[in-house]
């Protein structure tokens, strides 16, 4: 972590001095400005979500926030490779460029690479998230719709054994969750990670009703347990919503 925290730092450097030194009217704006309205909707992956990065992805993305490689790029600001001994230009690939429109919901794009010949399943980099993943943590309907439509595996793991099940349950997409459920996503997967919560778990941690009822009538399971073993109706109760408990009960 100290590694990938020098990595991080020159990035930002690096990419700070190019970025003010830019001829562009953006330049006038501050180093914040530009991370937040322009680059973060579109480049921000969701590492806290994975607790062992890979620190080569976890730099590359950071530089590229950083830097500006958006829409709008404020002076043609570019990571450079071997900073820190990492090459962060290695994951800008036809792949990559296909994670990045379905984190961004670009349907257009994300069309256009699958047809270019991109696998919809190609994991990215340490964490192993694919575009059907990102795309349903984010919400974006169509992109999920379209990535389905093009073979994406619905019950593929990331490194940490989650789906993009759990992450759409998690995040109350119920649409999303549908959309899976009947392209054959196993709403009984557990992941591998700290606490053990498949998708059923996750929406009644978070007081999640619809989803809840949802994976429950695409047979999703209430008496698994997370690894402290606690059932989705233990963590509902928890987290106080009396509700999404109360109909984990008819179903048991």
């Amino acid at each position: 972590m100290r590694n990938l925290g020098r990595v991080i730092v020159a990035c930002l450097f690096l990419s700070a001095s190019i970025v003010l030194a830019g001829n562009n009217q953006n330049s006038k704006r501050s180093l914040a400005q530009i991370v937040y309205e322009d680059c973060m909707p579109v480049h921000f992956v969701r590492f806290k979500e994975e607790k062992k990065e890979n620190p080569e992805v976890l730099a590359h993305f950071y530089c590229k926030i950083i830097s500006g490689l958006c829409s709008k790029d404020p002076g043609g600001a570019r990571c450079r490779k071997g900073i820190g001994g990492y090459d962060l230009k290695r994951h800008d690939s036809g792949p990559s460029q296909l994670y990045r429109a379905s984190e961004a919901g670009n349907a257009q794009l994300v069309e256009k690479r699958i047809g270019m010949g991109y696998s919809p399943n190609a994991p990215l980099g340490g964490p192993g998230w694919t575009p059907l993943m990102i795309a349903a943590a984010e919400g974006h309907e169509e992109t999920v719709q379209i990535l389905l439509e093009a073979g994406a595996a619905p019950n593929a793991r990331n490194n940490l054994g989650r789906t993009a099940l759990m992450f759409a349950s998690n995040d109350g997409f119920a649409h999303i969750v549908s959309m899976l459920l009947v392209k054959g996503a196993n709403p009984n997967i557990l992941p591998k990670n700290d606490d053990g919560w498949g998708a059923l778990m996750a929406a009644a941690k978070k007081g999640r009703p619809q989803v809840v009822r949802i994976l429950l009538d695409h047979g999703a399971d209430a008496s698994l347990k997370d690894k402290r073993g606690r059932t989705a109706s233990d963590l509902a109760n928890t987290e106080g919503y009396p509700g999404v408990v109360h109909i984990l009960k008819q179903y048991q």
